[in-house]
């Protein structure tokens, strides 16, 4: 089997091998830690190399519906790697313009999620001795 499920969490081995194996790019880290997909990868490093958008700006970079690109960086704002800030428009209303979290800034906070998983892991195989005659045998 390639994948564990524990707490509705998927652990895939193949990634952990990938990861081991390979060099890592920066776009890896996010996809590792944060489970972002390449549309909310590449929306990031837009933003961090552009500074600013707006999602009518995203929409026309990336080729893709208003919908899409704002769910995208909804996720990216709940995980706190870009921030929406509301400003006033030049005829009426407002629009929404989103700014990456500067990558110096985040790569603390991508240490301490690989400072947990590690740690996690050490939990794990410290009890892996005495729990292994112990585990449920499913058939």
């Amino acid at each position: 089997m390639n994948r564990n499920t524990r707490k509705g969490k998927i652990i895939t081995y193949s990634v952990i091998n990938q990861l081991l194996s390979q060099s890592c790019s920066c776009d890896d880290a996010l996809r590792f830690f944060f489970g972002f997909n390449d549309l909310e990868v590449n929306l990031y490093f837009s933003l961090v190399q552009d500074n600013e958008k707006t999602v009518s700006q995203l929409c026309t970079i990336f080729d893709r519906n208003q919908s899409t690109i704002y769910t995208a960086l909804e996720k990216l704002v709940s995980h706190g790697i870009v921030a929406k800030q509301k400003r006033s428009r030049e005829t009426r209303g407002y629009e929404y313009v989103y700014t990456a979290t500067s990558p110096i800034l985040l790569k603390p906070q991508l240490k301490a999620r690989l400072d947990q998983l590690y740690d996690q892991l050490s939990s794990c195989l410290d009890r892996f001795e005495n729990d292994a005659s112990s585990c449920e045998i499913k058939y």
